[in-house]
C-alpha cells in the first residue's frame, strides 16, 4: 500500500473556493456550438477544433480548468479571463492514432464559482488507413484509477479526512508512477520506484487538511509512464464546514 502525503500549503491556489456556487442558468458562456463531428477518418493525423464563445454575463469569468475525458484527446484555454462581452475559444487537438470505430470524447470546462462544468464533445468515424494496418505492437502500460472522483462529503474545518484510490494495470508492460500532486503545486512527490505488473492493483492512500471553509474543488494528478494518459487526473470534491 502506498501512502500519497499531501502538505496542504496555505496558498490560495491550492483549493480554489467557490463561493457562491452558480449555476449555468446565468447564461455567462454562450458557445457557439458544444459538438462537433470530424466525420469520417483513418487514423493516422491529427485534428484540431476551436470550440468559441461569449461571455454574455454581466461580469468577468476565469476558466480555472480544462479536463478531456481521454488522454488522445488535449484541451487548453485561449484564455484563462474574459471579461464581460468579450470572445473566448477552447482549443482541441485530437491524436487518433490506433483509434478505431465511433468515437467520442468530452471535455469538461471548470469556470470559477460555477459548481458544474461546461461540456463540449467531440466525434468521429474512424477507420485504420491501410498504410497502417500492418503494425508492429509495442509492450506498455494503461493505468486505470478508481474512483474518479472523490467525494469527501462535509469535512469540518481544522481536520484531516483520508481516501483511497486503487491504482491498476491493464496493459502489457510494467507501470510505473512517477509522482503526483494537487492543482497548481507543481512539485508532486515521489512514489516507490517499484513497476505495476500487468493485470496488477495497488492502493493509494492520501490526505486532505481543510484549512479553508466552503466548496472543495481540486485535483489530484497521478503522473505515470502510461504513453496514452501520462497525466491522469482526480477530482476532489466536498465541503469544508
Amino acid at each position: 500500500m502506498g501512502i500519497l502525503c499531501f502538505r496542504r500549503l496555505f496558498f490560495v491556489l491550492a483549493f480554489l473556493l467557490i463561493s457562491p456556487v452558480l449555476s449555468h442558468a446565468d447564461g455567462r458562456l454562450e458557445f457557439q456550438e458544444k459538438i462537433w463531428n470530424f466525420g469520417k477518418l483513418e487514423s493516422y493525423n491529427r485534428q484540431t477544433h476551436t470550440f468559441k464563445f461569449t461571455n454574455t454575463g454581466d461580469s468577468e469569468i476565469e476558466i480555472v480548468d480544462v479536463i478531456t475525458s481521454c488522454g488522445c484527446t488535449a484541451a487548453i484555454a485561449g484564455q484563462s479571463k474574459i471579461g464581460k462581452g468579450e470572445r473566448g475559444e477552447i482549443r482541441v487537438s485530437f491524436n487518433p492514432v490506433g483509434q478505431s470505430g465511433q468515437y467520442k470524447s468530452d471535455i469538461s470546462v471548470y469556470v470559477k464559482g460555477v459548481k458544474d462544468p461546461y461540456t463540449l464533445v467531440i466525434k468521429a468515424d474512424l477507420s485504420f488507413a491501410e498504410k497502417f494496418v500492418h503494425k508492429v505492437k509495442v509492450p506498455a502500460p494503461e493505468i486505470s484509477v478508481t474512483p474518479g472522483v472523490v467525494d469527501l462529503g462535509n469535512v469540518e474545518f481544522g481536520k484531516t479526512v483520508y481516501y483511497k484510490v486503487i491504482v491498476g494495470n491493464s496493459g502489457d508492460g510494467d507501470l510505473f508512477i512517477r509522482n503526483f500532486d494537487v492543482l497548481n503545486e507543481s512539485s508532486g512527490l515521489p512514489l516507490s520506484k517499484k513497476g505495476i505488473g500487468k493485470g496488477k492493483r495497488v492502493e493509494l492512500t492520501g490526505y486532505f487538511f481543510a484549512d479553508v471553509k466552503g466548496a472543495i474543488h481540486d485535483f489530484l494528478v497521478i503522473r505515470s509512464n502510461d504513453p496514452i494518459t501520462p497525466l491522469f487526473r482526480i477530482r476532489i470534491i466536498g465541503t469544508v464546514k
